[in-house]
């Protein structure tokens, strides 16, 4: 496994940091660094998961479940790679919300009832593409009870816990569950071209003082955080 500061190694929130080639190093400009940072994160990992799905032979609507970090990301880069409008899902009414004012067309509680048959209806027999960014055993359920026909899950999320499925609805549906962890230096390099672009829009994202990053990150454990939080000196 390679070293990863902040997880494997120390050194998430380090000033600086050393790279073992001046390839890894991308020009930004003319992005804000607050901007470029989340691209080579959270947005790598949203970008390379979506790209999963732009070969699809069937690509009437999509659909992005989980609002985190990754989520937001996924959110802002998804209209820069599909045409059609794009939908989410979340248990949090203002990450539902955030959403809405962020570029999403229609924004789903997965806890509300008989939600399913809803979005069965509504989308005239679910969705082709699915993209989910929560990757917890509820978020596969929900994931799969509104995939067409054909469909395609992609799970990035890594909330973990266990996941089945009767064989028959595997093949009933014809569906296509795909897991991805994150994207590659060429696939960085498309979407830092994109956003250079002005092809992406920011996700909503505030800066804090560096000192507080514990406070931080129990909000964040504690699902208060609804975009990004931007530590600084």
């Amino acid at each position: 496994m390679k070293s990863r500061a902040g997880v494997t190694i120390d050194g998430g929130f380090s000033t600086h940091t050393l790279v073992p080639d001046a390839k890894y190093l991308l020009d930004y400009d003319p992005l804000p660094i607050d901007m470029a940072a989340t691209l080579m994160c959270s947005g790598i990992t949203a970008y390379g998961a979506l790209k999963r799905l732009v070969d699809r032979p069937r690509q009437r609507n999509i659909l992005l479940i989980g609002l985190g970090g990754v989520g937001m990301m996924g959110l802002s880069i998804a209209p820069a790679m599909f045409k059609q409008k794009i939908s989410v899902a979340d248990l949090s009414a203002s990450a539902r919300d955030a959403a809405l004012n962020n570029g999403a067309s229609f924004a789903y509680d997965p806890s509300e009832a008989d939600i399913a048959k809803r979005i069965i209806k509504e989308t005239e027999g679910g969705f082709d593409c699915v993209v989910d960014f929560a990757g917890s055993e509820k978020s596969m359920a929900f994931a799969v009870s509104v995939l067409a026909r054909g469909g395609k899950v992609v799970v990035s999320g890594l909330m973990g816990g266990q996941f089945s499925l009767p064989m028959v609805q595997w093949i009933y549906k014809r569906m296509t569950i795909e897991g991805f962890m994150t994207g590659t230096l060429d696939e960085a390099k498309e979407l830092m071209t994109l956003a250079r672009a002005g092809k992406i829009k920011p996700t909503p994202m505030k800066e804090e003082p560096m000192k507080d990053a514990q406070k931080w990150i129990e909000q964040l454990r504690a699902g208060k955080v609804v975009g990004r939080i931007m530590l600084k000196n």
